[in-house]
């Protein structure tokens, strides 16, 4: 139960957000301050309001402590700025479920977890590449060819790729640190295709393997170029006609952030580089 400074403090959070959030005309000066200070003649060019609307919202905000004028340059305050940071942050999450609502429906998104669900607005530019009737493997040939050309390739897999062998002689040919997360069922199978797998002595590549003893309802791949995120279906089998990918650097440290969740989850690296010298 919350006590009364926590609810007040609550109380006192959504008056700020209401009186930043209740006038069109405000956010878009907010929004011009946040990717810089301006002038009020240069905050009429960016947003095209009328010289005494941007008086009278400049005046509120300064009153208020939401900006600071220096040499009659503009500023948004610290304080303001993390406000506004969340504001945006939580509209483009927002967005992003409003966007995709019917795919996420009919797929599992929970086992992302309560931190990586939160944060969807870090891939709310993300794309729905979906295969169809001209091109049925276009989505399980993507996450072999979104890999190309990385040094350092991050993977939570749920599935085994038809393609391992190709995917395993690019790893070893082009030096690629790999890090895999692996439910069980599918690290005992990858391990044995690992281990009878031909690789050249003088590979600079380590690939390692964590086990996940338990289900996983989801792929991700982190390269250096972006992510990929696919996921089960309903039926709990990984839906192979359609996965998000997106190159923006905020999506790359959203699945950072979300492989090391899942990292710390499993127990001790395996190194396969070990397996096959002693096979």
């Amino acid at each position: 139960m919350l006590n009364n400074n926590d609810a007040n403090r609550i109380k006192d959070i959504q008056k700020e957000i209401k009186f930043l959030t209740n006038s069109d005309n405000r956010l878009d000066i907010l929004y011009c301050l946040y990717k810089s200070p301006h002038t009020l003649k240069e905050i009429h060019e960016k947003t095209g309001l009328n010289n005494s609307s941007i008086s009278i919202n400049i005046s509120d905000l300064e009153n208020k402590n939401y900006v600071i004028n220096k040499n009659d340059v503009y500023y948004l305050t610290n304080s303001s700025k993390m406000i506004l940071t969340n504001i945006f942050y939580l509209n483009k999450s927002i967005n992003f479920f409003d966007c995709n609502a019917d795919f996420l429906n009919s797929h599992k998104i929970s086992k992302l977890g309560i931190n990586a669900l939160k944060d969807m607005s870090y891939i709310g530019d993300s794309q729905l590449v979906e295969a169809n009737h001209l091109d049925i493997y276009k989505v399980i040939r993507l996450f072999k060819d979104f890999s190309l050309g990385s040094k350092s390739i991050k993977t939570i897999f749920p599935f085994m790729h038809p393609q391992i062998n190709d995917l395993l002689n690019d790893w070893f040919s082009n030096d690629v640190d790999v890090k895999l997360i692996l439910e069980k069922r599918v690290s005992d199978v990858f391990i044995d295709a690992v281990r009878n797998f031909k690789f050249e002595k003088d590979s600079k590549s380590e690939i390692s393997v964590k086990i996940f003893e338990e289900a996983l309802d989801f792929a991700l791949v982190v390269a250096d170029k972006g992510i990929i995120l696919g996921f089960n279906k309903e039926d709990g089998k990984f839906d192979q006609n359609a996965v998000y990918i997106s190159e923006d650097e905020d999506a790359i440290v959203w699945g950072r952030n979300l492989f090391e969740e899942y990292e710390k989850l499993c127990s001790e690296y395996i190194s396969l580089n070990e397996l096959m010298e002693e096979s």
